[in-house]
């Protein structure tokens, strides 16, 4: 075997249970007619646990930044902190709209088929504040971390957690601003120390995902607002044209179809002056784009304008127009 470098690296487990890495190197010693050795032995805690630190904050930017629901975000940033960290189970616990309870809302494991009765159990569950270790997070909105969740006092779940070996548990809360959003929470097979560390790392990515939640929660609402407000407009008995700043077309409701012959997919992006406007009213209607941008928009706006309109065939016809400012 080598000598004099790094022979092994392992895990070593202290008297009171505690499991940590260890690095081990061997220096030879001659003397005559023995043969000597000195064993280095290097505990590796603090290096491997920063390298997983760093390794689970990547993984966990990489999910928010490709994930574009919360359902598809949840599990894989529970996936994304139990592997990098080492832990076997992950759990989101989310603030039930309208109680003061939080529910369990994901639950992610190493294998599909350990930790069964510890996961069952953990899925009927919810905390109050104050209770076990997503109400205890909750209540003092910072994150916790215990050596042996099956020896803790305020831990109901501490029979399933033994009879499935785990041991280790931390927790943080998600955050936004003030107001916590939910828990997530952690387990290991081993019993370990507080990092604290760790601790201080979880504040920043609970922070983060509060963020990714209330974005992905607020481009939900948008996106069902504006198809609202196209199915109002798909259905209503008038033609409705939207044009940005410059005149083009940003929106056309299926009536405007029927009135000027153009396809919503055809007209959107195209200047209105050069595809409804008859050419001898196009001088004017760029005059009144303009008088729209200025304080003199008051003139026009909500008042009824009779004029002609034309038709993708071209032939013009009479029409009535109201405009109404949108900011």
């Amino acid at each position: 075997k080598r000598i004099g470098g790094l022979l092994k690296e392992f895990k070593a487990r202290r008297k009171d249970g505690i499991v940590f890495p260890l690095s081990l190197t061997l220096t030879e010693a001659p003397l005559v007619g023995h043969r000597l050795f000195t064993a280095l032995l290097r505990n590796e805690t603090e290096q491997k646990l920063a390298e997983r630190r760093l390794a689970a904050q990547y993984a966990i930017a990489r999910v928010l930044a490709d994930c574009t629901t919360i359902q598809q975000a949840t599990p894989e940033i529970l996936r994304a902190v139990g592997e990098s960290l080492g832990w076997q189970v992950g759990v989101l616990w989310q603030v039930k709209a309208g109680t003061k309870i939080l529910c369990c809302v994901e639950v992610w494991r190493t294998s599909p088929d350990r930790f069964s009765e510890f996961v069952t159990v953990t899925q009927s569950m919810s905390f109050s504040k104050g209770v076990g270790l997503p109400g205890r997070t909750w209540e003092t909105g910072k994150p916790i971390r215990i050596p042996d969740a099956v020896q803790d006092p305020n831990f109901p779940r501490a029979p399933m957690a033994a009879q499935a070996g785990l041991h280790a548990a931390f927790a943080f809360p998600i955050r936004l601003g003030d107001a916590i959003l939910g828990v997530m929470e952690f387990f290991s097979r081993e019993i370990q120390e507080p990092e604290e560390a760790l601790l201080h790392q979880m504040v920043s990515v609970g922070s983060q995902i509060g963020q990714f939640m209330q974005r992905i929660e607020t481009e939900t609402a948008l996106r069902e607002s504006e198809e609202q407000t196209r199915l109002i407009l798909d259905t209503a008995l008038d033609a409705v044209v939207t044009l940005d700043g410059h005149g083009n077309v940003i929106g056309w409701n299926s009536q405007a179809e029927a009135m000027f012959g153009w396809s919503r997919e055809e007209i959107i992006g195209q200047p209105v002056v050069s595809t409804i406007i008859p050419p001898k009213y196009r001088d004017a209607h760029l005059q009144g784009i303009q008088r729209c941008l200025t304080s003199e928009v008051s003139q026009i706006i909500n008042k009824r304008i009779e004029l002609s309109g034309l038709h993708r065939d071209g032939h013009e016809f009479p029409l009535e127009l109201a405009i109404t400012g949108i900011r």
